[in-house]
């Protein structure tokens, strides 16, 4: 008689709402200060590597004792202070905790 009563009992409760099934596990997206950090830390080798190439070229002019490599020098500083300026837009998106 219990069976018959739980039975009855089950068929007398409403049917509970179906859960959607969970969605399968994706790989986690990278958070904004990570993707603003990677873009810091390309744009300062970018500076760096800019840095090298003016004071190789600076070097070379005044070991030279000329100014015939001038407009290389002149276009190095351009170079160097593009570069800058990409880093320090890239400092202003660095999200703050």
């Amino acid at each position: 008689m219990p069976r018959f009563a739980t039975f009855a009992l089950l068929l007398l409760l409403p049917d509970a709402p179906a859960q959607a099934p969970a969605p399968p596990a994706a790989a986690p997206a990278p958070s904004t200060w990570v993707v603003a950090a990677a873009r810091m830390e390309g744009a300062s080798v970018d500076v760096e590597e800019a840095a090298a190439a003016f004071a190789e070229t600076a070097r070379a002019v005044a070991d030279g004792g000329r100014l015939a490599r001038l407009a290389e020098l002149r276009s190095d500083a351009h170079e160097l202070n593009r570069k800058v300026v990409s880093i320090g837009l890239a400092a202003r998106t660095l999200p703050t905790p």
